[in-house]
């Protein structure tokens, strides 16, 4: 059987879905549907199923009617059975087993497209609470007692079993992950099979893109947080670096992509939107055509009391977390949102709004202060059935903005996370549509700023990070670039 390399890896395959993968007696069910546009209408594509990268079947048959997919593609004349139900033999299973499964589509010219998962296992790792910049909507620098914990080289072996049945590991948290010891090993010791991606600002992308793209895939995308394009507010929002340098490593890293022939990772250009920069989305979105056509939002986090009490100067410039939220300009907001999706669909360019929030705001904040315009449930958060978030300072969460941690992973230990019964009780409230204390306050869309009815929920000014908050004003003063950038080597 084959073995797929990594310049046969292309984008997903547009016309289709991997919905599960389901273990069995003998082995394992794979199941979803497919299918390409030919000149005459549609036709079945030749599907191969991989354990670890090895063919282990292949499909040039479709054997299920789906009668939804037709429903769903009126335009389309679908005169073959376009879904798929496949058994996998348990011998057939590579060392991570229904873990390492994975469907292509394998196209004529010898590229393979993945089908999408409609479900994913998340693990997010922080590998550091370091980083090389001082941007001042970041809790690192809000918080003056914020971290500096790192993941050691000698940890990566514990963490290795509890990577094998993670779908999508996201290696990024408060700090640069770049600048963590442990990155290179990290990489070299990922699941094959995962998608693996991460964060960056991208200061230290040229030291490190050979072993990145060595590992690509898994890694398949890296998105550049930069929040503005202009140089002088680019300084100010990303406080110790520089957009030029920046830029260029983009460039430079895109173009030894190229030269390998191979199509990961995918270059994402992301910014936080807020008041400072929301007018600029559109600007994005044409400087992703040099790239991969691929703009990521973040909205600035709408938590309560995050950065309370708490002044911060940039280069003479006091920034006002509150006021920056884009709620308190939601009309506008959504007038230049219409126009960024409308240019990014002319232009072919894919605009991505992060999972936890909206694309677009309501007209006014609800009586809890949230404003995004789609609410969701607490049952509907993927997140509390079986994500986890990993910190470097040990604390275990199940997303990256929960207002308090589950407990502490050095102090448990790595085996004992997905059994322990605080994961259970999470889990089973937000089937219940009840906040945990460990979400109250939450900005997200599931939560919605509303506080927990746990008995034991922390204190009344729920919010921040991790449950704590600034108790007496302070004045912080981000340093010079070059002050920085020497502190941190």
């Amino acid at each position: 059987m084959m073995k797929l390399a990594p310049q046969m890896f292309d984008m997903p395959h547009q016309n289709g879905w991997l919905d599960r993968i389901v273990e069995t007696d003998k082995g394992v069910l794979v199941e979803g549907w497919a299918f390409r546009k030919d000149a005459d209408g549609t036709s079945f594509p030749h599907v191969v199923i991989t354990s670890d990268w090895e063919v282990v079947k292949a499909v040039e048959a479709g054997n299920v009617t789906r009668e939804d997919v037709a429903l769903a593609y009126p335009d389309f004349v679908f005169d073959q059975q376009v879904g798929f139900s496949i058994p996998v033999a348990k011998s057939s299973l590579g060392l991570r087993g229904v873990a390492g499964i994975q469907v292509f589509v394998l196209r004529p010219d010898g590229k393979v497209s993945e089908l999408k998962k409609g479900f994913k296992r998340g693990l997010q790792v922080e590998l550091t609470g370091r980083c090389n910049l001082r941007c001042p909507m970041c809790p690192s620098v809000i918080y003056s007692d914020f971290h500096k914990k790192e993941l050691t080289e000698s940890e990566i072996p514990g963490l290795i079993d509890f990577l094998q049945d993670r779908d999508f590991i996201c290696l990024d948290g408060f700090g640069e992950s770049l600048l963590a010891p442990s990155f290179e090993l990290l990489l070299d010791s990922l699941p094959r099979a995962s998608e693996v991606v991460f964060h960056t600002n991208g200061l230290l992308l040229d030291k490190k893109a050979d072993k990145i793209l060595r590992n690509a895939p898994p890694v398949t995308w890296v998105a550049v947080s930069l929040d503005s394009l202009d140089p002088e507010k680019y300084s100010r929002l990303r406080a110790g670096s520089s957009l030029e340098k920046v830029l260029a490593n983009l460039r430079a890293f895109k173009q030894r992509r190229e030269a390998l022939g191979i199509a990961y990772p995918v270059i994402r250009l992301n910014l936080t939107l807020m008041k400072e920069n929301y007018t600029e989305l559109e600007d994005f979105i044409r400087a992703s055509l040099e790239f991969d056509r691929v703009v990521e939002c973040n909205w600035l986090y709408d938590v309560q009391h995050l950065a309370e009490g708490v002044d911060i100067e940039v280069a003479g410039q006091v920034f006002d977390y509150e006021s920056n939220k884009l709620k308190h300009v939601a009309n506008e907001t959504n007038e230049h949102l219409r126009a960024a999706f409308a240019l990014a669909e002319s232009l072919g360019v894919q605009l991505i709004f992060n999972s936890y929030f909206n694309e677009n705001l309501s007209d006014a904040p609800d009586e809890y202060g949230f404003s995004g315009a789609v609410k969701r449930t607490v049952s509907d958060c993927p997140h509390l059935q079986g994500d986890f978030m990993l910190q470097a300072d040990g604390k275990v969460q199940n997303c990256v903005w929960q207002t308090s941690s589950l407990f502490n992973w050095r102090e448990e230990g790595l085996v004992k996370i997905k059994q322990h019964p605080r994961i259970a009780k999470v889990k089973a409230m937000a089937i219940e549509g009840r906040i945990p204390h460990e979400c109250s306050g939450a900005g997200c869309s599931y939560v919605r700023l509303r506080k927990s009815d746990e008995a034991h929920c922390h204190a009344e000014m729920i919010g921040g990070y991790s449950g704590d908050r600034v108790a007496d004003k302070k004045k912080i003063k981000i340093k010079a670039a070059a002050a920085i950038s020497s502190e941190i080597q």
